[in-house]
C-alpha cells in the first residue's frame, strides 16, 4: 500500500473537451475528483504511470473544503461508493475529424477506499490522460479555494462551465444542450422544473459563495425557451 500524499495544489486544469463533455455526479464525487485532480500536473513533461496514482486523505478535504468534521468519512465513503460505479464522461468528438459522435473516457481504472485509514486511493484511467495533463492549449484552469464553500453540484459544475469563457464574460447555450452539459435532461425535461432546481440554485449559490457575479437571459423561440445566455464577472482573474 502507498502512503497517502500531501501535495495539493491550489488549481487543477481540464481541457475544454472534457469541461464540454457530458457527466454528472453528487458534490461529494466532485471534490474527489479536483482533490486529486490536483495533484496531476496539467501541463508539462511527460508523466509515468504512477504519476497518475494518487490519494486523497480526509485531513486534504477538511483543508480544501468547508465540512463538518464528523460527516466527511462518510463523504468520501459515498463519493469513492459513486466513483467505483459511474465513473465516465462523454465526449464528443471534434466535428473535422473523419469520426463523429461522442467517445466515453473513464475517470478512474481503479478507485479504493481505505476505511480504517480514512483515505481513497484513485488509479487515473488512460482514456481521460490526455483531458487533464500535458495541457498545451484550450484548457480551462480552476482554483479550488474558489469552490471551498460550494455545496451543490450543479453548482460546481456551472463554475467550470463558464470559467472555461472568463475571457469574453459569457457563454451561450443552447437549452437542451445545457441540460445535456449538467446530464438532467431526462431528470428535468421541463423548462420550469429545470429552472428551478438546477439553473436558479446553482446561480444563487456562486453569486453567494464565489467571486462570480452571475445573469442570464431566457431567449425564446416563439413562447417556448430555446437558449440561455450567462453573463458574468469573476474577480479571481490571475489564474
Amino acid at each position: 500500500m502507498f502512503a497517502p500524499v500531501t501535495d495539493i495544489s491550489p488549481t487543477i486544469g481540464k481541457s475544454n473537451e472534457l469541461i464540454n463533455a457530458l457527466y454528472s455526479m453528487p458534490t461529494s464525487s466532485h471534490r474527489l475528483v479536483m482533490l486529486a485532480l490536483s495533484q496531476i500536473r496539467y501541463s508539462g513533461d511527460d508523466m509515468a504511470d504512477l504519476d497518475y496514482y494518487v490519494t486523497v486523505s480526509a485531513q486534504q478535504w477538511m483543508d480544501t473544503f468547508t465540512s463538518t468534521p464528523g460527516s466527511v468519512y462518510d463523504q468520501i465513503r459515498q463519493g469513492a461508493e459513486y466513483l467505483q460505479h459511474t465513473t465516465s464522461a462523454t465526449i464528443r468528438l471534434p466535428s473535422d475529424t473523419r469520426k463523429s459522435g461522442y467517445r466515453r473516457v473513464q475517470w478512474f481504472s481503479q478507485v479504493e477506499y481505505q476505511q480504517d485509514l480514512g483515505f481513497i486511493e484513485l488509479w487515473f484511467g488512460k482514456q481521460i490522460r490526455p483531458f487533464i495533463s500535458q495541457l498545451s492549449r484550450d484548457f480551462t484552469i480552476i482554483d479550488l479555494q474558489a469552490l471551498r464553500d460550494v455545496r451543490r453540484s450543479h453548482s460546481i459544475r456551472l463554475y467550470e462551465l463558464l470559467r472555461q469563457y472568463r475571457s469574453t464574460g459569457w457563454r451561450h447555450d443552447s437549452l437542451l444542450e445545457l441540460k445535456d452539459l449538467f446530464g438532467v435532461a431526462e431528470k428535468y425535461p421541463r423548462w420550469v422544473d429545470f429552472r428551478k432546481r438546477v439553473l436558479d440554485s446553482a446561480v444563487s449559490e456562486l453569486n453567494d459563495k464565489t467571486s462570480m457575479a452571475i445573469k442570464y437571459e431566457v431567449i425564446k423561440k416563439g413562447r417556448a425557451v430555446s437558449a440561455i445566455k450567462f453573463r458574468f464577472t469573476d474577480k479571481l482573474t490571475s489564474v
